[in-house]
């Protein structure tokens, strides 16, 4: 059966008091991200997700933006937020790569995601630091094959649900 071109989702809102300068280093990754997507990936498509006030310039080149509604003052869970919503309303027929801007796209994706499972996370092994112990995976890249759009919805609810009891614990906190 035919599959539908990789759908590549970024993360981005600008905050008042990051500065330009952070804002055009998290927009050039973006571009690269997708640069890099696009020329390993046959029919790749770009989507950023972000809210209504940030500026996205024609130059990022993104074939879809997606604007939320966010609280900048919580930006790790609004992030998780978006990904559950935007994921519940995607078309389930369309795979996804979803993606940290500093991630870079080295091969075409489409056999992987042609496997058969529901959700894909890389995990940390041996070199990540103890202090990260609590952190098992690696939300850079997560793959969502054609169909599992439902599971990782729900996957990111879950978290959501969550996300109070792990941010007040005292590990989490002296970290963060």
């Amino acid at each position: 059966a035919q599959r539908a071109p990789v759908e590549f989702v970024n993360y981005f809102i600008e905050l008042a008091d990051a500065g330009g300068d952070a804002r055009l280093r998290y927009l050039d990754l973006i571009a690269a991200s997708a640069r890099s997507a696009r020329a390993s990936t046959p029919g790749a498509r770009c989507v950023l997700l972000t809210d209504h006030a940030t500026a996205v310039p024609e130059a990022l080149a993104m074939d879809a933006v997606e604007r939320f509604d966010v609280n900048p003052a919580e930006l790790v869970y609004e992030r998780l937020r978006l990904l559950s919503v935007f994921l519940a309303q995607a078309d389930p027929a369309t795979d996804r790569v979803l993606l940290d801007p500093d991630t870079i796209v080295v091969r075409d994706l489409g056999g992987v995601l042609g496997a058969d499972f529901d959700l894909g996370f890389t995990t940390r092994s041996d070199f990540a630091s103890a202090s990260l112990d609590h952190e098992p995976f690696n939300v850079g890249v997560i793959l969502v094959p054609q169909g599992g759009t439902r599971v990782a919805s729900r996957f990111f609810s879950l978290c959501l649900e969550w996300f109070p009891r792990i941010e007040s614990r005292d590990e989490a906190r002296v970290l963060y």
